[in-house]
């Protein structure tokens, strides 16, 4: 686990991703999370 720190301090930052570059950034990053943690998740339920 990663932790990210982003400059911009709002809470709920990553729903302007379409004109705030680092809300898009933090979108992409936790995308890149989600798929890593389901895949290591499904390498192990299907054993």
């Amino acid at each position: 686990m990663t932790l990210e720190l982003y400059p911009v301090a709002t809470h709920g930052f990553h729903l302007f991703g379409s004109f705030l570059p680092e809300a898009q950034q933090a979108i992409e990053q936790a995308a890149r999370f989600i798929a890593a943690a389901t895949d290591d998740w499904n390498a192990v339920a299907s054993g």
